[in-house]
This record gives structure tokens, sequence and C-alpha cells, in this order.
């Protein structure tokens, strides 16, 4: 996998520590969530995900710092040198808000299929998109098939100019305010594993009438995420949009699943982060049978159990992003543990 060129030069202790400093230095930037004056405040999100409303300003907060540029790898024009960084940047945002983390961190899964199998080019150009604040989707499941990609019913049929986009992609994570889509479709008619390629469509450049968006879904969870999908209705693109070779879709999609399975521990750990610290101080300040709950034998037993959980976690995962690197033959195993 290409993945390995991603991050120049050889993982060593400094560059793990810039990339923790790093981490420490966005949670200082963002500053304490316990200020509801703060735009990243618990009561900001709490909120929004009461009113259903997507995290727009708190988006805002994190381009201003930066964040997108560490989305792109460092030889396209971005910040990211070691995957295992990304992951603890990402686990902060997650720690404090999960519908953030799931918002803004869904720019680097739109891209990954153009760091793994997409040209120089067509890397550099998205790369100074998204270092500018572009907003890109993957736009891979369908409505009647799931996760079965293989079953994919999105027709990308060749034009003269390119390519002619028929269909639905639905379930998609920010498919009514992103700029760009990574959309997985079928270009051979029987279909099968060269039977389908990834394009990179740029939504702006689009006629309004040839696609609409789908309305988004109702969420128990993470109500403020933009969880919708997209309508294709004979779209025109262009056949640059093509990313690497005809064919090399469902290929490049498994691979790119690798980076994506393993960054997105980062959402399971900061979640579990607030979840203990949250059960701490619970058990610090209740009381039962006279004795504050945090000395009783169970819930002591508990409270660690729960912690040794999590540190295994955040063990597994960082094996896995640093595996990235240097275990790269590796990942189709690591990746599925970690998920």
């Amino acid at each position: 996998m290409r993945s390995v060129a991603l991050a120049a030069g050889t993982p060593g202790d400094s560059m793990r520590y810039l990339a923790d400093a790093e981490a420490a230095r966005l949670d200082r930037w963002l500053g304490d969530p316990e200020n509801e004056s703060r735009i990243f405040s618990y009561a900001r999100c709490a909120d929004l995900d009461e009113g259903e409303e997507f995290p727009l300003e708190i988006c805002r907060e994190l381009d201003v710092f930066g964040l997108p540029r560490h989305y792109v790898p460092a030889e396209y024009g971005g910040a990211l040198r070691y995957y295992d960084g990304l992951l603890q940047l990402l686990r902060v945002i997650a720690r404090r808000d999960l519908t953030v983390a799931v918002a803004h961190g869904k720019t680097f899964l739109g891209a990954v299929c153009v760091w793994v199998g997409g040209d120089a080019e067509q890397a550099r150009h998205l790369g100074a998109e998204i270092t500018n604040g572009a907003v890109v989707s993957w736009a891979l499941t369908e409505r009647d098939h799931g996760s079965d990609l293989l079953a994919g019913e999105v027709s990308a049929q060749r034009t003269r100019e390119g390519y002619r986009l028929t269909g639905e992609k639905w379930l998609i994570n920010n498919a009514t305010r992103c700029h760009l889509l990574s959309v997985l479709a079928r270009t051979a008619q029987q279909g099968g594993p060269r039977g389908f390629s990834i394009l990179l469509v740029d939504r702006r450049s689009l006629d309004r009438t040839s696609h609409h968006p789908l309305p988004a879904v109702r969420l128990h969870g993470i109500r403020g995420a933009d969880i919708s999908g997209i309508a294709f209705l004979g779209t025109p693109v262009t056949g640059s949009a093509l990313v690497g070779t005809e064919g090399s879709g469902l290929e490049t999609v498994l691979k790119s699943l690798q980076l994506t399975r393993t960054l997105c521990a980062s959402l399971s750990l900061g979640a579990a982060d607030q979840a203990l610290s949250m059960a701490v101080r619970y058990a610090s300040d209740c009381s039962d049978f006279g004795r504050p709950q945090i000395k009783l034998p169970q819930t002591r037993r508990l409270l660690c159990q729960s912690y040794a959980d999590l540190l295994l976690a955040e063990a597994v995962s960082l094996v896995a992003g640093r595996a990235i690197h240097g275990l790269t033959g590796e990942l189709s195993v690591s990746s599925a543990v970690v998920k």
C-alpha cells in the first residue's frame, strides 16, 4: 500500500513527542469545556444535541486552529506525518463531543481514497482544497445494500467528457454540507471486484438540477450530525474526477478502510475518556451506606476494570496507528483488531 509513503522520514521519539504535544496544544487552545462562554463547551454541545443542530461554529473553530492540515499528508502540503498523532488529535475532540469529532473528522475519511489511490497532482490539489477549508465526504453505501459494496447500483457511465453518475448514496456523513465527495460507482455493467471506480466529485461545479440531497436521518445519538444522502440524476462529471485507474475502486476502498478503521478508534477512546471521568466524578460525589461510592469495593473494582479496558484499547490503537508506517503489510489484521 502506498500509505507508507504518506509520511516522509522515519518515525522517531522526537516526532512522537511533537505529535502528543500538538494534541495537548489543541486541548489548551479550545479552553476549559466547563466554561460555558467557550464555543466548544459541554453546555454548548448539549444544547446543540438537544436541538439536533449541526455544530457549525465549533467546526469553524477547529478550522481556525488548523486541524484540516492534519488530514493532509505532508507531501501534499499538509501536516500529517504520523497517523498516531492524528488519532490523538481526534481523541481530544471526541473527549469533548463525539458529534463534532464525527462531523469534522469525516473530511479525512472522504479524502483518504485520493491519498491511497490518486496521482500526485490530484492529491496536491485536494490537499490545497482541504487546508483552505473544503469539506470532503465519502459516498460508499446505498440504502438497499448497506456495506455490501459489490452490490452497489450507483453507476458511472462513460461519456465523451467523462462520466454520467446515476443513483443514490445513502447514510452518508456530511452529504448535504460537503464540497467534494469520493463516490464509489459501478463503471462496468457486470460489476465484480474490477467493476467499480472512485470518482472525486466537486459538488460546487455540478448543475443544481442534476443532483439533490436526501433528507437527513434523525438519530438516537450524535443527533446534530448530518447523516443523509445524495441522489445523482445523470450527473455529468469530468474524466479528471477518476481516482486511480478505472476498475480499481474496490481495491482502493479496502486499502483506505485499513486506515480509517484504525483512526476511528480515536472516537471510542475519546468517548471512553469522558465516560470514565464522569463515572469517577459521580462515584466521588455520591454516597451509599454512609460512605462515598468510590470507597465501596464493588464500585472501585468496576472503575478499575473500566480503566484497565481503556488502557488496553489505547495500547492496541497506538500500536496499530504506528503500524501504518512500520508494519503496513499487516494492516488488514491490525485494523480489524482495532475496529
